[in-house]
């Protein structure tokens, strides 16, 4: 308006941003600013650059600072658009199918990332690797990984854990759900992993003899006992020979039921109910995990109880 100082310039911009309490839309401000005779472009330069640095939104407290820190130079100010977030790669190398995806492991995996501030689509990019339940596979999808590359690998079970060590010793390569990753050759002890590997074990082997005690005070009368696996697992072989061991010292028989391909959990849980067995028991593994729900149904159809 004609007449209006620099200061009346500056108390005309909207102090309020309608979406954000408290802070300033700075685009309008630049513009009115712009307009003021007495305002050097110099004071514009340190507005743009704070745009850059906080998006088209800050706070009036850093507005005034940046204006006030203004030199006495002279140059035209940039149009400067907002800056697009680094986009970090991770690749997940999992022995479990991709048809189930995403499993409770995977999505607990997922919200996690969410809540520290990694967002798919936005700063996080996801490469996922499905072996179908095969050891097989796992080397080359380890090698794609690594080829494409990704900044770091997260490799679920044992023996993907094992892919991915062996397919790099500089990208990072974080195992979870192994069952005991030092006797599978995984790290060298707990304390000082080593080399580009670390992780969470679940020490499943270890609790197996446990569980197994639970069922017998459970069922007193239960004398045999089927156990269904995934059999390419090295991390569920391990769990499978703590649960002989414990079987021994509780009299219990040992009926193996394991399963090479998911194909075959109707046959395993059909020949479970014509033994005889006094329950079925389960050995984690993402296969066995990505399959529960169809493993409930089946073992309840035959009527036995599932530990």
């Amino acid at each position: 308006m004609p007449g209006q100082n620099d200061s009346e310039r500056f108390r005309s911009c909207p102090r309020t941003d309608a979406t954000t309490p408290g802070t300033i839309r700075l685009g309008h401000c630049v513009q009115r600013l712009n307009a003021s005779r007495k305002l050097k472009k110099t004071a514009l330069v340190h507005v743009m650059r704070a745009i850059r640095q906080t998006g088209r939104t800050m706070r009036r407290r850093d507005f005034l600072t940046f204006l006030s820190g203004a030199a006495a130079s002279s140059i035209q100010r940039p149009r400067t658009a907002r800056a697009q977030p680094k986009i970090r790669h991770l690749g997940v190398l999992s022995q479990g199918s991709a048809s189930t995806h995403p499993t409770a492991m995977f999505s607990a995996f997922q919200q996690g990332l969410r809540d520290l501030g990694w967002v798919e689509g936005h700063n996080l990019a996801i490469d996922w690797r499905f072996s179908e339940g095969r050891a097989e596979p796992l080397p080359k999808l380890a090698a794609e990984l690594v080829g494409l590359p990704v900044e770091l690998i997260v490799a679920t079970p044992t023996r993907p854990a094992l892919a991915a060590k062996e397919a790099t010793n500089t990208i990072p390569v974080v195992f979870i759900q192994v069952a005991d990753p030092v006797e599978s050759g995984i790290i060298g002890n707990l304390a000082r992993p080593g080399a580009n590997v670390t992780g969470v074990s679940s020490m499943g082997s270890d609790l197996s003899g446990k569980r197994l005690e639970l069922l017998k005070e459970a069922l007193p009368a239960a004398t045999r006992v089927a156990v269904l696996w995934h059999q390419p697992s090295q991390g569920a072989a391990l769990a499978y020979r703590e649960l002989e061991r414990a079987s021994k010292q509780l009299g219990l028989e040992l009926m193996d039921i394991g399963i090479s391909d998911p194909e075959q959990l109707n046959e395993a849980t059909r020949s479970a109910a014509r033994a005889g067995v006094a329950a079925v028991m389960l050995i984690d593994d993402p296969v066995i995990v990505s399959y529960r729900p169809q493993i409930v149904s089946l073992v309840s159809e035959a009527a036995l109880p599932l530990f």
